[in-house]
């Protein structure tokens, strides 16, 4: 596994996975340590769950065999990525 962030594009993305095809690429889509205010603090225009759907959808398209996000977005995600991709769900407890 390579980890990216897949807020860091789709060009990202996608040259992590062309630079190591044998790898699965993993993209991390919404980190579950920050808020729906410290999302929006830090510049996403979308709740968490929208945000991380969309960004599934761009990293899986780039090239991500496996993404990570919160057990809450588990099912939205798998409903727009298909069942291909790798799900990992790890939860975060402030």
């Amino acid at each position: 596994f390579l980890t990216v962030h897949a807020s860091g594009g789709r060009e990202m993305v996608k040259a992590a996975a062309t630079a190591v095809p044998d790898v699965s690429v993993t993209a991390v889509t919404i980190l579950t340590s920050l808020s729906e205010e410290d999302l929006f603090e830090v510049g996403f225009a979308s709740p968490a769950l929208e945000s991380a759907v969309a960004l599934a959808k761009m990293a899986v398209s780039a090239g991500a065999k496996s993404l990570v996000c919160s057990p809450l977005e588990t099912a939205a995600i798998r409903s727009a990525v298909g069942t291909g991709p790798v799900i990992i769900s790890l939860a975060f407890v402030r």
